[in-house]
């Protein structure tokens, strides 16, 4: 009940700028809290490598803290932990603990995150063309898309 999801609103052409959504996410998050006097986290966990973890203290000199926020990067490929502070990463061994914990806070954000995706792709494709045809409301365009799974199915079967 605690999670959030944020639809990241400076991106506007197609591409993914993973930075700039991590500085948006960060700044609206913290921003968040300080208006809603909230508790401000105790550690922020940056999924990325430095790109990431600058766009974030980026994010936080931004605003006005009553004290700072501690956060680290967790790089995936070669799972270096990139500190707030310093540019060289420290590695932990494979199967270390602390390491094991922050991979798997970093997969079920992950698993929350795409989830929320193709629920917004899955939305916007319902609400295409086939909202266009009088009398054709979204519990049938639901089973449409369910019997024939495509839009291209659906326009053969509809013919137009």
């Amino acid at each position: 009940r605690h999670y959030k999801r944020y639809s990241i609103r400076s991106l506007t052409s197609g591409k993914s700028n993973d930075p700039a959504a991590m500085y948006e996410v960060v700044l609206r998050a913290i921003d968040g809290c300080l208006k809603h006097s909230k508790p401000l986290p105790d550690l922020l966990l940056i999924d990325g490598g430095i790109p990431q973890r600058n766009a974030c203290a980026q994010a936080l000199n931004e605003l006005v803290l009553p004290q700072p926020i501690p956060f680290l990067a967790l790089a995936k490929r070669e799972e270096l932990l990139y500190l707030d502070q310093c540019n060289t990463p420290i590695r932990l061994p494979q199967h270390h603990m602390g390491l094991n914990l922050l991979r798997h806070v970093r997969d079920e954000a992950h698993r929350f995150a795409l989830k929320y995706q193709r629920k917004k792709r899955n939305d916007s494709l319902h609400d295409g063309i086939l909202h266009t045809v009088p009398g054709l409301g979204r519990h049938c365009i639901n089973l449409l898309y369910q019997r024939f799974k495509t839009i291209d199915k659906i326009k053969e079967v509809l013919s137009f």
